[in-house]
């Protein structure tokens, strides 16, 4: 869940998107080790993963779209634009992910892993989970990863073929399916309603829009800036309404599986325009703080190896004087033994070997 940079300028580095991961990982982090902590339907969790989604859908569209110009204006070839975004997102978000995947399946940690390895390994866990209904322990994260990796298959041909006229219309529109794909699902099917990848068209289009504004008509700050007062202020209640169905309304789900995602994602992309505009805001400040910035960077293994860390503290008698050292499997003292476990096994994937392989990036600059 990590993008290559910002629309505006290709070598602007913006600090306070970082830290949104930051915070989209920790939100995560904390549900995945407080199983109780219920809200909506999902839990908070899966607020999260959509704000991670939002901001995928920003950075990369906000890539494609200055990839586009260029292709438009005779810079470069349509194939050469391609490749060079397919060859950087490999080198971003392959490595460790099939790295864990062979840990996984070598190992046996998780039970139940190698019989759906294919699934996974072909980055379409996200329809099995869909068809089971369940989230298994330890790879039920994965889920949000194949959603990505099917948008970004398909979303750059959309975005570079598709007139420009058209674009604005294609992003309401994947909002649209969403949002049926999301009704039509918990109506008619017993599969999971958040799985599935139209289900979460909403929250990746909404950070297309953004990305798409600001890149077609940069001046109209004003226009731009009521629609997200708009965006925040519909988020907000819809968040509200989902916290008040979850509490007093028995039969309140079918309303959630619609709205939930949208309302969580209207404020999101409140939240990734701000931090995008650089401003010297309190929220921005605390976003740029140096360890905030730092979770941020590493956030793709964060959320990659936290869920499998969780699994094994909880199942394995070798971990579980930890767990008995601080009285619970559950709760804020085991949030913090496993975020800093995450903290430990992502750094080490880092430095060891992720960064290593993303300095060949240089190869495929983009131009």
């Amino acid at each position: 869940m990590h993008a290559d940079g910002a629309p505006g300028s290709r070598d602007a580095y913006i600090p306070p998107l970082d830290g949104l991961r930051c915070l989209a990982v920790l939100i995560v982090i904390w549900q995945h080790s407080n199983p109780l902590v219920e809200f909506g339907n999902e839990g908070v969790g899966v607020y999260g993963v959509w704000l991670f989604f939002v901001l995928s859908g920003f950075l990369i569209t906000g890539i494609l779209l200055r990839e586009r110009d260029r292709v438009r204006s005779g810079m470069m070839t349509l194939g050469v634009g391609l490749r060079t975004f397919y060859v950087r997102r490999f080198l971003r978000l392959f490595p460790a992910y099939y790295l864990l995947l062979f840990v996984l399946a070598i190992t046996g940690l998780v039970p139940g892993f190698r019989q759906d390895f294919v699934w996974y390994v072909t980055y379409m866990s996200n329809w099995l989970m869909a068809a089971r209904g369940s989230f298994p322990g330890g790879t039920g994260h994965l889920w949000s990863l194949a959603v990505e990796e099917q948008f970004y298959l398909v979303w750059p041909l959309l975005i570079l073929l598709a007139p420009a006229r058209r674009l604005p219309w294609l992003f309401i529109g994947a909002i649209l399916i969403a949002l049926m794909s999301r009704a039509v699902i918990q109506m008619f099917s017993g599969i999971g309603v958040m799985a599935p990848t139209f289900s979460n068209f909403d929250s990746l289009a909404l950070g297309a829009l953004l990305a798409w504004h600001e890149h077609q008509q940069p001046g109209r700050i004003a226009v731009r800036r009521r629609f997200l007062r708009l965006a925040l202020y519909a988020g907000c209640l819809l968040i509200f309404a989902t916290f008040c169905l979850s509490v007093v309304a028995q039969r309140g789900w079918r309303v959630l599986n619609v709205t939930e995602a949208l309302g969580a994602s209207l404020v999101s992309v409140w939240l990734v325009s701000s931090a995008a505009s650089q401003s010297s805001a309190v929220g921005n400040k605390l976003l740029s703080l140096a360890p905030i910035v730092y979770l941020g960077k590493i956030s793709y293994g964060l959320y990659l190896y936290h869920h499998v860390l969780i699994y094994a503290f909880r199942r394995y008698e070798g971990l579980s004087w930890v767990v008995d050292a601080i009285g619970s499997s559950e709760g804020f003292g085991f949030f913090v033994v496993i975020t800093l476990a995450s903290v430990a096994t992502a750094s080490l994937s880092w430095y060891a070997f992720e960064r290593p392989i993303n300095r060949l990036k240089r190869f495929f600059p983009y131009a």
